[in-house]
């Protein structure tokens, strides 16, 4: 589902919260530092978001639905029922960092399960790969990974981001959302348009919390020319595109390409790049993780540091939405 698997890294996780070394961190990002002088901070993010009055209080929905019980196919083909409970709990071992704050893990529950409803009602096939549905582990299989007694901590972590957010869901216009989620962003999340087509109004573009508050995921990616050249069909000067704040394409002579389709065609961690030369090569150097559209979950985590509550998140991360409780037509 997101542009990375979570089950991945977690392989290199030591114990519950210890990363051994996946991303390519060079420390915090600094706008003047990196050469993005031209980029500006457009939000400014206070200890608590404007809802916070709110509290406990959101007005819930109901919404009518069959659907509370997932049939997942499997990576060797075989199927498996579960309810879709105990299906978010699995896909938040396998999606979601261990550290994260609980707000940010029961946001991410709410996305996940609002993700399956969608995906459930449109198509009834819900899969393990990541790419085309989502990752999904076991507590069986984080045992494995981890020995019981880190799984087990582990586990009860997303059960808790479960269970506290049992049933919830996001609608917009009185249905479920395409709540779709990424590792990390860097200063916005992208519209829905810019990487699957078509608008949301619930998928815009919205600020991200990075900047001088996190370190944020940083790679290099090499491409040598000759293959820019031919897979692109163009040739000349090569440069990223930027909208103020917003990656939005890179220029190769006379001819601009969407970030996102470099992204996909390059096989880079992002849409949001800067590029350089070196020698036969040209390097990219991205930031953030992913594809960029909707939930950060990076972004989710400082959120919910800064005080902000999981539907506080939601809202700001899927806008025009509302919180809604499946109730079984049964």
């Amino acid at each position: 589902m997101s542009a990375f698997s979570h089950a991945i890294l977690y392989t290199l996780l030591l114990g519950a919260s210890v990363i051994t070394g996946f991303f390519s961190y060079e420390g915090r990002i600094s706008l003047n530092s990196q050469g993005l002088e031209a980029l500006e901070i457009v939000e400014e993010y206070a200890v608590s978001s404007p809802l916070e009055e709110m509290g406990a209080s959101v007005k819930m929905e109901e919404y009518e639905s069959d659907e509370t019980t997932v049939e997942l196919t499997l990576e060797n083909g075989e199927k498996t029922k579960m309810s879709l409970e105990e299906y978010v709990t699995g896909v938040l071992l396998a999606e979601m960092p261990s550290w994260y704050s609980e707000e940010a893990l029961k946001a991410a529950a709410v996305a996940v399960r609002t993700y399956t409803v969608y995906n459930l009602e449109a198509s009834g096939h819900i899969c393990t790969h990541p790419s085309h549905c989502q990752a999904f582990y076991t507590f069986e299989n984080i045992c494995d990974l981890w020995g019981e007694k880190s799984a087990r901590e582990v586990y009860e972590k997303m059960l808790f981001a479960t269970e506290s957010t049992e049933g919830e869901i996001l609608l917009y216009d009185g249905e479920p959302i395409l709540a779709v989620y990424h590792a990390s962003s860097y200063l916005h999340t992208r519209p829905s348009s810019e990487v699957f087509g078509g608008d949301r109004a619930y998928l815009v573009s919205v600020s991200v919390p990075f900047e001088d508050e996190a370190e944020t995921q940083i790679r290099k990616s090499r491409v040598p020319k000759h293959t820019l050249y031919s897979t692109l069909k163009a040739e000349g000067g090569v440069d990223a595109v930027w909208d103020g704040s917003r990656c939005v394409g890179l220029r190769v002579g006379d001819k601009t390409f969407a970030s996102s389709d470099i992204r996909s065609l390059f096989g880079l961690a992002s849409a949001s790049f800067e590029v350089s030369e070196d020698g036969e090569d040209y390097v990219f150097k991205t930031y953030g993780y992913g594809h960029g559209v909707g939930l950060s979950q990076s972004g989710a985590d400082i959120l919910a540091q800064r005080g902000w509550s999981y539907f506080e998140i939601l809202f700001h991360y899927y806008k025009n939405t509302s919180l809604a409780i499946l109730k079984n037509n049964e």
